[in-house]
């Protein structure tokens, strides 16, 4: 995360507006399978506007948010009060300054492929409390479906950046291999988002690797979305207005962080 803390600057609200939040089921298999339950503490590094912290605190626990961009910290101050349940601070992945043996979990929520893995590993080993699990989240598209794949052509022609969805399914692969020293469980949610043409729009321009207002491939990027959505929008029910049913899933990567040369 420490060479992408510049990528979102200027998409803080952008991001807090349009990004969604994780499968509750997901909250619950935390809760079943790793015991966050309430009271206990995790460390949401990443925290970006804040949307899994909030997730979080609405369970119960008590959340140290760490976030290094600027311009994500001041939206999640906003949006989320600190007090005895939370506490927000300046950080990256690497360098979260938490205490030794601090919290009792760690997660990253649609950041890790961002991060310094082994850097990352070595700080939650660092700030976990013994027996203590990391959990790497992320909203993922389904792949194979026809609109996933028709966006990723689109991303790919107006976005110079884009080297997949959340850096590529393969990748990320590897890297949580290496991080849990090949031992961890996976679970994956379903999680289908209902959006209208603004949200919808709104989503694609909150990526790291979208173009700005001031780019050539800003207006030429937003006709091409509307286009899409039109293709696959359908009217709400009981509503009217057109909407997608954005083929999304929750998952979840959990275990310990390795030790050196993969020790647990």
């Amino acid at each position: 995360m420490e060479n992408a803390v510049g990528r979102f600057t200027g998409k803080a609200e952008i991001y807090q507006k349009y990004r969604p939040d994780y499968a509750a089921a997901c909250l619950d298999y935390l809760a079943h399978r790793l015991g966050w339950t309430a009271g206990k503490t995790i460390a949401d590094i990443g925290a970006g506007t804040g949307i899994f912290t909030r997730q979080l605190l609405e369970r119960g626990l008590r959340v140290e948010a760490v976030e290094p961009n600027a311009d994500m910290l001041a939206a999640l101050r906003s949006s989320c009060r600190e007090g005895k349940a939370l506490e927000i601070r300046e950080g990256t992945a690497a360098r979260t300054g938490l205490p030794d043996a601090s919290v009792d979990g760690a997660a990253a929520a649609q950041a890790f492929h961002w991060f310094d893995a082994d850097a990352f590993r070595d700080e939650c080993r660092r700030i976990l409390r013994p027996g203590g699990y990391a959990a790497l989240i992320w909203n993922t598209r389904e792949a194979g479906h026809p609109l996933t794949e028709e966006a990723a052509a689109l991303c790919t022609a107006y976005c110079p950046g884009f080297t997949g969805f959340s850096g590529g399914e393969a990748f990320r692969e590897e890297k949580i291999s290496l991080f849990f020293g090949g031992i961890f469980k996976k679970r994956s949610f379903d999680h289908p988002i209902p959006m209208n043409r603004q949200a919808f729009i709104g989503r694609y321009l909150s990526a790291s690797y979208a173009p700005g207002p001031a780019d050539a491939a800003y207006r030429p990027f937003i006709r091409a979305l509307e286009g899409l959505f039109s293709a696959y929008a359908q009217a709400a029910p009981g509503r009217g207005e057109a909407e997608i049913l954005f083929p999304n899933r929750t998952c979840c990567y959990v275990g310990h962080p390795a030790g050196p040369k993969g020790q647990r």
